[in-house]
């Protein structure tokens, strides 16, 4: 809120035909005029609502000793009543730019979970074009990707962060036998995928490290996936590491180091981070990402 002009401009009258200079220079008086002054002057720039509040007060007390000490002062009085009507309005003004809940909302934790799928639309996602890709639709609370010829998935729209992150989402393997959700995720200035289930049904890893896919690195494993049941997957980036669990169980620990990190190219429409399937209807859900806390970052 901001005003503007001096207590003339105003309207303020300084002078008064039964108010002689004697009685301006002191009582109380002097100290309304003075505070009606510092106003006019104090309004080219911000009032915090405690400032004016408490001038204000100071004003009503000056316009009370006025009136009970200068009855016969007409022109006293006139002045008294601008000043107080005019703290009034300022006051009020200030008072309704003020939200209607002024308590300072919590701050938000900077590390906590932020949901990605709402559960009801693909708002914040986008469906690329892989070529062949089968349908891709919310249904139940999940992001349905239909069998396609080969790949079909989703891809975030926003850019999620590069470093010292955690992704967590549910999985199905709703019909086929390949992939039903394999992840693309940034590592740094790269990309890695996190692939449950390939090349048959069960091999699980990363691809790619060193340029080897998740079927021939370090991080290759085998875990059955039974179709039609929910799965919990979670991928940690850290500066350190990659880490990733199925439900409680950790099935990559790989150090980042020295070592290159990329990802197949049918799965690049994918960045910055999505999810896909190949040849399999899969179905994912609960999809949220959450920053490391630094304990978590020096102690990967």
């Amino acid at each position: 809120m901001q005003f503007f002009g001096s207590p003339k401009a105003l309207g303020l009258s300084f002078r008064s035909s039964k108010c002689d200079g004697e009685r301006l220079r002191h009582g109380r008086p002097k100290l309304l005029l003075s505070g009606v002054f510092w106003l006019s002057q104090r309004l080219g720039g911000n009032l915090a609502l405690a400032d004016l509040k408490l001038l204000n007060v100071r004003i009503a007390a000056d316009v009370h000793l006025v009136r009970s000490r200068h009855a016969g002062d007409r022109g006293l009085k006139r002045l008294a009543a601008l000043a107080w009507g005019f703290s009034l309005a300022v006051f009020s003004a200030a008072l309704a730019e003020q939200p209607a809940d002024s308590a300072k909302a919590p701050d938000e934790d900077p590390y906590a979970w932020k949901l990605l799928f709402d559960g009801k639309t693909l708002e914040g996602w986008k469906v690329p074009s892989f070529g062949g890709e089968g349908e891709v639709y919310v249904q139940d609370g999940r992001i349905i990707l239909g069998e396609g010829r080969m790949m079909t998935g989703i891809a975030l729209k926003g850019e999620p962060p590069r470093t010292n992150y955690e992704l967590q989402w549910e999985g199905m393997r709703v019909d086929g036998e390949d992939f039903f959700c394999a992840t693309t995720f940034p590592v740094g200035k790269d990309y890695c995928s996190f692939v449950p289930g390939g090349w048959g049904g069960m091999v699980t890893g990363l691809s790619n490290v060193d340029y080897y896919d998740a079927s021939d690195n370090m991080t290759t494993t085998f875990f059955e996936y039974k179709p039609k049941q929910w799965y919990t997957f979670r991928v940690r980036v850290s500066d350190a590491r990659i880490r990733a669990w199925i439900g409680d169980e950790q099935v990559v620990d790989q150090p980042r180091g020295e070592h290159t990190f990329d990802i197949r190219f049918e799965v690049e429409p994918c960045r910055p981070l999505g999810m896909a399937s190949w040849s399999t209807t899969g179905a994912v859900r609960n999809i949220r990402l959450r920053r490391l806390k630094p304990s978590e970052i020096a102690n990967p």
